[in-house]
């Protein structure tokens, strides 16, 4: 075997035509990638319609623990952001928070065609000062933001001189939050017999209790949304 692996390559016209082809797809393979690039750095690329931009975006599958607050058996998943450097912008017809996590302006929240949600979001994120943005479960199901470690409490007194629409939100009953599992899927529910689901984690039953642990540990008692139908931001409050 290793005489057939060292043996010379035979210089006939047809290995020579095979090596040109392959040298030619070598070189469009290079342009190919030399064209991509751009678009996977987030660079503008300009079209014959409009411009296209891929946008750099937060991996929430890659957040990895970084709390653990006393009083809960697990460690969270947060990051940190600056409030004061949020802004929203459209691109490719799309709303987009966007915010500086590391050294990179990455997007937070994607509204769609919300504008106006999207515009209610970002002036609640500043209002309350919001500055770690959590997950509970790998599929995102539950999502919260604290500040300085802390609950939002209430609604700010200058934020509601700002909003235009009432807070959207539902009443969370604390002694009545529960994990249980509802047509094959693990949900957080509340209600004496659980009729009422507010979260829904598939089979992560894990995730569900924890999330139960989450919401008892912070004491929080309204869920808000804003955006609804499939609110792009959701967030718990006392």
């Amino acid at each position: 075997m290793k005489q057939a692996l060292n043996r010379p390559i035979a210089r006939n016209p047809r290995h020579h035509k095979q090596w040109q082809h392959l040298g030619l797809f070598a070189l469009l393979f290079s342009a190919f990638n030399a064209l991509m690039l751009p678009l996977a750095q987030g660079e503008t690329l300009q079209g014959g319609i409009e411009e296209q931009v891929q946008l750099p975006y937060i991996n929430l599958q890659a957040m990895v623990p970084q709390l653990d607050h006393d009083g809960l058996s697990f460690k969270e998943n947060c990051i940190e952001f600056d409030p004061s450097k949020l802004y929203l912008q459209k691109q490719n017809g799309r709303f987009y928070i966007f915010g500086s996590v590391g050294e990179k302006p990455t997007w937070l929240l994607d509204f769609g065609d919300k504008g106006e949600a999207a515009e209610q979001a970002l002036m609640t994120i500043k209002g309350y000062g919001f500055n770690k943005y959590c997950r509970c479960g790998k599929s995102n199901s539950m999502k919260y933001f604290l500040i300085n470690n802390q609950a939002p409490q209430g609604i700010p007194e200058s934020l509601l001189k700002e909003m235009k629409v009432p807070e959207d939100s539902l009443p969370v009953y604390i002694g009545e939050v529960k994990a249980e599992k509802v047509q094959n899927s693990w949900k957080v529910v509340q209600g004496q017999s659980g009729e009422e689901w507010m979260l829904d984690f598939g089979s992560d039953e894990s995730a569900a209790r924890q999330a139960v642990e989450i919401i008892k540990h912070y004491g929080f008692s309204k869920q808000v949304f804003i955006g609804r139908p499939g609110a792009p931001l959701q967030f718990f409050r006392k």
